[in-house]
């Protein structure tokens, strides 16, 4: 409708140019032409403005394929907010409720942790004051049992004291009557029996290691010491001596059976006899008994 109306106005205008000019004078095929110029300039016009139309119609939709494209983000993006807004809020609270968790994990490991502690210190304190009543206990058991012992080595002291002395006493009167034997047969003393006189010795020597090896005064030793004494008197008197070789050096001219244990005490060829199994017992300066020794050998 508007190309049509715009082409009535091209003739007019064109009617009113040929009016205003009455000195022109135009021929048919002038006028043809005119109008074919004019036909022309309408239709390049009408196709541009179809093409414009077109363009138009095409901005259009891309227009509102645009605005469609628009709305969709818009949506999309209050979508998007919306589930961030959510997810915010979900982790928020998730993060609120891992915080307590952590919390009531740490007061639940604070809480454990001192009762450990409460009921190792408590097991501690239990395990030393057991330890020390049972160690005053054994102390005492300890105390106890040493003081027993002690009485009863020192009863059996006594006791082996008692006895040893009326072994003396016992073996004074054999040597009393064996010299009243002799002087009443009249026998040889080089050729007599020595058994008797030999046992002497060796209880002599032997009750001698023992008082010896008693370290504190007792004075229930006196009376064996006594008798010890005039029992060697008497036992000499028969012509008898003990050869006591303890702590004495060792030569190979001894007549004696050794027995020889290396020391680290003693220094090299040094020898040392360090133990009398068997004293040396001689008879007139003539030995009866060999003696057994031990000697101790420098390395």
């Amino acid at each position: 409708m508007k190309k049509y109306i715009f082409a009535l106005s091209l003739l007019l205008l064109s009617s009113y140019i040929f009016g205003q000019t009455p000195d022109s004078i135009l021929t048919k095929s002038e006028f043809h032409y005119e109008i074919s110029k004019l036909t022309n300039k309408i239709k390049t016009l009408d196709k541009l403005n179809s093409d414009l139309q077109k363009t138009n119609s095409i901005q259009k939709r891309q227009i509102d394929s645009v605005s469609l494209q628009l709305l969709v983000a818009n949506s999309n993006i209050q979508l998007i907010a919306d589930s961030l807004h959510i997810t915010v809020k979900n982790v928020s609270t998730s993060n609120k409720q891992t915080q307590n968790q952590i919390q009531d994990i740490n007061q639940t490991i604070t809480d454990r942790t001192l009762y450990w502690i409460i009921g190792i210190l408590a097991v501690a304190l239990l395990s030393i004051f057991v330890f020390l009543f049972l160690r005053s206990k054994l102390s005492s058991s300890t105390r106890n049992l040493d003081s027993q012992i002690e009485k009863t080595n020192h009863a059996m002291q006594n006791e082996v004291i008692k006895l040893d002395s009326k072994l003396v006493e016992i073996l004074q009167t054999q040597l009393s009557i064996l010299k009243e034997e002799r002087k009443t047969n009249g026998a040889n003393a080089n050729t007599s029996d020595h058994k008797l006189p030999m046992k002497v010795g060796n209880e002599i020597y032997r009750m001698r290691q023992r008082i010896s090896s008693i370290k504190t005064e007792d004075k229930s030793l006196i009376p064996l010491s006594k008798s010890l004494e005039r029992l060697e008197e008497e036992f000499n008197l028969g012509g008898y001596e003990i050869v006591d070789m303890l702590n004495k050096q060792f030569n190979d001219g001894l007549s004696v059976k050794a027995t020889f244990i290396p020391s680290d005490n003693l220094n090299p060829g040094e020898r040392i006899i360090t133990k009398v199994i068997k004293p040396q017992i001689n008879f007139n300066h003539q030995a009866i008994q060999m003696s057994e020794i031990e000697v101790s050998t420098g390395n």
